[in-house]
């Protein structure tokens, strides 16, 4: 892939192609073992789809699936500008070794179809050609940050015919933030398709204790590799901050501190503030914001509380469960929020920058019956007087006494 290969290539396109084709550097990465085994079904070629919200280790998987692939490998960054469906392929084909010599030199804001190559389709049909000469060894492509292209249908078009058309030996593996909207199914690729999600990548105690071991150097007792494991939920991100706050304290930390200070880490909320939430739109997060102030959310009890729309916030947290993104399902209608985004959301409201109180948030508990946790936000907002309230019916409820008795 050099410049005497391909003159009309400018400095510029050999830089932009140096970026979004080298493979990041993820600092420590976890062998996940457990994740191969999981695609093996695809080694000899097919799609895999890995779906999951920030912080789940998409990219460091990636970066270890193709650091340990036995054929030729190809890692493919998405950005923003990759909405223009003739750069995004044009990327593909360079990134494949493709000659591009027909090709007008490219422009780093996106190239605009000209002559011959004015089809999208015929971009894509060339790419799947090149892919299937005999001379050509197949390759596993990973294009990573798909979701940053999902507005795109011309670029989605093009990649699901490349999806559909992969020739045998050759694998592409697609990673996105929101569910890939590549239309193919086990069916059609003759099995050979492999969906992963979030709560694929959650790191297992048996991950979390490799993970201290070899990164940290650090050995627990199996009872508090289960806890650090629990109060992570297996949250990869949850782990590198930890590292950065332990390094950056220079003093040993109790076991104890060690397993609890994630909670406390103003590392992780601003990276929930950066990451997770600066990718939702404000109606989504007023209804994550809200439900993190419940200690589960029970629709349709909470619904009303959650959201004015009727469904909207059943259709959110079904949302963000399908991505395993830090929202579980515990039963039909039931959901549970990551205890780090509880702690994200009760800090904003009691400074003020959510839509929903402490006060509000207590208040409909306490309609509800849900006096221990009502209790505990009134007094985290320091409304002694409407604490009483509740504490005054569950003192009562634990001596089996009626509440009312001297009234």
């Amino acid at each position: 892939m050099t410049s005497m290969n391909r003159p009309f290539e400018s400095e510029e396109f050999e830089r932009l192609l140096a970026a979004k084709l080298g493979l990041p550097h993820q600092g420590f990465v976890l062998s996940r073992e457990r994740l191969r085994d999981l695609v093996r079904p695809v080694n000899g070629g097919g799609v895999i789809t890995l779906v999951a919200g920030p912080g789940y280790g998409k990219t460091a998987f990636v970066v270890d699936l193709l650091s340990s692939a036995k054929i030729r490998t190809l890692y493919f960054a998405v950005d923003e500008d990759d909405c223009n469906p003739v750069r995004f392929l044009r990327f593909l084909m360079a990134g494949v070794g493709m000659e591009l010599s027909e090709t007008p030199c490219p422009r780093p804001a996106g190239w605009p179809d000209s002559g011959s190559w004015s089809s999208t389709l015929e971009l894509a049909a060339d790419l799947v050609r090149h892919m299937s000469a005999d001379k050509v060894e197949p390759m596993l492509i990973a294009v990573d940050d798909l979701h940053l292209i999902g507005s795109s249908s011309e670029a989605i078009r093009a990649l699901e015919l490349v999806a559909r058309s992969l020739p045998p030996g050759w694998s592409l593996l697609l990673s996105s933030r929101r569910r890939v909207p590549i239309r193919v199914s086990r069916v059609e690729l003759g099995g050979r398709l492999v969906r992963l999600q979030g709560r694929d990548l959650r790191l297992s105690t048996r991950e979390v204790m490799a993970w201290v071991r070899q990164d940290w150097r650090i050995e627990l007792s199996p009872a508090e590799y289960r806890r650090l494991r629990k109060s992570t939920e297996g949250w990869a991100t949850a782990l590198v901050l930890l590292k950065h706050h332990l390094l950056s304290h220079e003093a040993d930390l109790s076991r104890e501190d060690l397993v609890e200070c994630i909670s406390r880490d103003g590392e992780l909320r601003a990276y929930l503030e950066e990451h997770w939430f600066s990718d939702m739109e404000p109606e989504e997060a007023d209804v994550i914001l809200a439900g993190g102030l419940l200690p589960r959310v029970v629709l349709p009890r909470d619904e009303d509380f959650l959201s004015k729309r009727p469904g909207f916030a059943k259709s959110v947290l079904e949302e963000y469960v399908a991505r395993g993104s830090l929202v579980s399902r515990t039963g039909k209608s039931t959901y549970n929020l990551h205890g780090l985004l509880r702690g994200y959301a009760e800090e904003e409201a009691n400074e003020g920058r959510s839509p929903k109180t402490l006060m509000q948030a207590a208040d409909h508990l306490c309609s509800h019956g849900v006096m221990s946790h009502a209790a505990r936000l009134y007094l985290k907002a320091e409304e002694w007087d409407a604490a009483a309230v509740p504490l005054r019916e569950l003192s009562f409820a634990s001596l089996d006494i009626p509440s009312n008795l001297f009234e």
